[in-house]
């Protein structure tokens, strides 16, 4: 037989692959890029990521089923009315607002989980998460010693931006997974339905004491194991490589000539929840 037959013999040899095997290379390969299939550690990994995001929301939870319960104390230790003590939920929501809005911007620049600190060459970066919970670890440090009002009042609203910016990155955290995102997003939100019905039943304690205020030391213990757990576990990344340690390959952006907030109030679901 000849060089050219059996070089040709060959080339026939290969386009007569069974289709079943070429179906099941072509099935491997697209799992592979789909993350569906993954390792034992990137499971684990998920898992706690989730769980890390759950103790944030509990911690959210926490922070909002508090203050009922310590309403009159605070009338009785500050000799103010409802009218003035109304002024700390209109702060904390004042603070929540402030900190949605700066989220969108500070994540379009400067991604997940990053805030960037400019000194003329690299600086800091400060995780989002991180820098939430510092806000509310800082905010309960000035409400536990009952200090004036006014400072009460001005700790709320920094509360308010420490909540804002967690719960936004939480949500879209979880929201941005392709594993049974609807389910985990159910579990983020149930854990803070729990932290909103733990609080009230601590908190109903410490109304009853001469030292009322020092419920938020029990907060300040929790915002601190919140500030340890997410450094600990999402350790200053941004989203994408830390969906990429689960196995989630990063998914294309495509921004166009839009800004983000001018993408977001174009989305009809927005208009309709607000």
């Amino acid at each position: 037989m000849s060089r050219e037959d059996l070089a040709v013999s060959h080339d026939t040899s290969k386009e007569h692959v069974p289709a079943d095997e070429v179906n099941v290379g072509t099935k491997e390969d697209a799992n592979n890029m789909t993350g569906s299939v993954r390792t034992k550690k990137q499971v684990v990994t998920a898992r706690i990521q989730l769980a890390a995001l759950c103790w944030c929301l509990f911690l959210a939870g926490w922070n909002d089923g508090t203050l009922g319960p310590l309403l009159p104390r605070i009338q009785e230790a500050y000799h103010i009315g409802y009218t003035i003590v109304s002024l700390l939920f209109v702060f904390v929501c004042t603070g929540f607002v402030f900190g949605a809005l700066i989220n969108v911007p500070l994540t379009d620049k400067y991604g997940f989980g990053k805030v960037f600190i400019d000194n003329g060459v690299q600086g800091r970066e400060i995780q989002y998460f991180a820098t939430g919970s510092v806000c509310q670890l800082v905010a309960y440090t000035l409400q536990a010693p009952e200090l004036p009002f006014p400072v009460f009042v001005m700790a709320a609203t920094l509360n308010g931006v420490g909540l804002a910016l967690q719960d936004a990155q939480a949500n879209g955290f979880v929201a941005s997974i392709k594993d049974n995102a609807e389910t985990k997003m159910g579990i983020l939100h149930a854990v803070y339905g729990l932290g909103a019905l733990a609080a009230p039943l601590i908190s109903t304690q410490f109304a009853q004491i001469r030292r009322w205020s020092f419920h938020f030391l029990v907060s300040i213990g929790i915002a601190v194991s919140n500030t340890i757990l997410l450094v600990a576990v999402f350790r200053f990344r941004r989203q994408d490589e830390c969906l990429a340690q689960t196995g989630q390959p990063p998914e294309e952006q495509n921004m166009g000539d839009k800004s983000t907030f001018r993408q977001i109030l174009t989305h009809k679901t927005v208009h309709l929840l607000a």
